[in-house]
């Protein structure tokens, strides 16, 4: 007990195998340790005259190559992993430090967030309440700690901005089509619980939390949850077979979108020296996606070209042969998906290519292809070939993968 009490438990257990006998990495470990505790009582000490015999024996060894222990304001020793950045010691205090630590003075000297800490520094964490984790941190810590942390913080985040983006989503449509059919509907009447009651029933979700998310996700279309709501479903989808059988056009509407999608230009979305109706086709090499700056190119037998603004096709291109090309807002509902390159680093573990897999699928997003490269440093390289349909598209598969365990980074190929 006197030996828990004065070194720490870490320390009672190698001195109850070293009684037992132990082997020859219990015995460095033992060592390292009472090493560790004779520099910490030394550094604690008010005066060091005389003392310059105790760091003999840590000199020229190298007892802590993977680790490097930190000083609090208060003297408190801490370990971190080599490499550990100024933020990373905020987390290791506490999360709620990390989470508003807007920078560090490492030994009276004011550091950024993405300073590397070394041995025997003493770290002040400087602290804001109105400072909250960036995506960018995810590239400044380097203990799975704070990395954990961060991506936790982003995920709240980011279901909470897919909450939001749902519900409103869900109450202007729903505020639309019943006012189309003259129908009142409050918020908390009991009615609107009731409807509400058969869509969580349909799609099977516990509550409206998880219904207005998903639409926010995209992974529930806002359209189908307020027919259901409405319950003028079955009234549409009969109306559709009467009129499919008749060949009549089912609505105004969807009759203005079959005579959209007749025009090649409509049906891609572009408009070009501001014309529509004119045939263009996409660069392979950049896929652009709409939402990205686009420009068009002029090519011998194959009308438009469209490319993206930077890509080096068109920068290496003549001059006299670009032509200004945008997105058709009227056709933003048509857009149609094109095969879009993905990289993602990641830590290499088991499952890790299924967990990626998964998290791009259940965004409702086809993966047509995936090739895996194996990387330096216990990392690998893994190259998706995606179908998206716009920039938006691109974005949430990338915040999606972020916030995976392993993955270190995300961008377009």
């Amino acid at each position: 007990m006197n030996r828990i009490a004065e070194d720490g438990i870490a320390a009672h257990w190698i001195y109850k195998d070293k009684r037992g006998g132990s082997s020859r990495d219990e015995q460095k470990e033992s060592q390292r340790f009472s090493l560790l505790r004779q520099l910490v009582d030394w550094v604690r000490r008010p005066s060091h005259d005389g003392d310059g015999d105790v760091l003999n024996p840590v000199q020229g060894k190298k007892l802590f190559e993977d680790e490097v222990f930190i000083f609090s304001p208060s003297g408190q020793l801490f370990a971190l992993k080599k490499g550990a950045t100024a933020l990373d010691f905020a987390y290791r205090i506490h999360t709620h430090l990390g989470h508003g630590c807007v920078g560090a003075r490492v030994n009276n000297r004011m550091v950024p967030l993405k300073h590397q800490l070394e041995n025997g520094d003493t770290v002040e964490v400087l602290h804001s309440s109105q400072q909250t984790p960036h995506r960018d941190w995810l590239d400044i810590v380097h203990t799975s700690r704070a990395r954990s942390c961060v991506r936790a913080w982003l995920k709240a985040q980011w279901r909470n901005e897919h909450m939001s983006a749902g519900r409103d989503m869900f109450d202007k449509e729903l505020k639309k089509r019943a006012s189309r059919m003259g129908v009142a509907i409050g918020a908390n009447s009991k009615q609107y619980k009731r409807q509400l009651d058969k869509v969580l029933s349909f799609y099977k979700l516990e509550d409206e939390t998880h219904l207005v998310s998903g639409i926010g996700r995209g992974h529930i279309s806002v359209g189908t949850a307020v027919d259901v709501f409405l319950g003028d479903s079955r009234k549409k989808q009969k109306q559709k077979s009467r009129n499919k059988e008749t060949g009549v056009a089912d609505t105004k509407e969807e009759h203005g979108e079959r005579k959209k999608t007749n025009s090649p230009t409509r049906r891609e979305g572009i408009v070009v020296g501001g014309e529509r109706n004119i045939l263009v086709g996409f660069c392979r090499h950049c896929n652009p996606l709409r939402g990205e700056a686009i420009r068009g190119l002029v090519t011998q037998g194959r009308g438009i070209t469209v490319h993206r603004s930077d890509c080096q096709y068109m920068i290496g291109s003549n001059v006299e042969r670009r032509i200004e090309a945008t997105w058709d807002p009227q056709a933003e509902s048509f857009a149609k998906p094109r095969p879009v390159r993905v990289d993602v680093v990641f830590e290499d573990s088991v499952g890790i290519l299924a967990s990626m897999s998964k998290s791009i699928s259940s965004l409702g997003i086809n993966i047509d292809g995936v090739v895996l490269r194996k990387a330096s440093k216990g990392r690998g390289r893994a190259r998706f070939e995606l179908m998206l349909s716009s920039k938006d598209d691109l974005e949430r598969v990338s915040r999606q993968l972020l916030v995976e365990d392993g993955v270190l980074t995300v961008q377009r190929s």
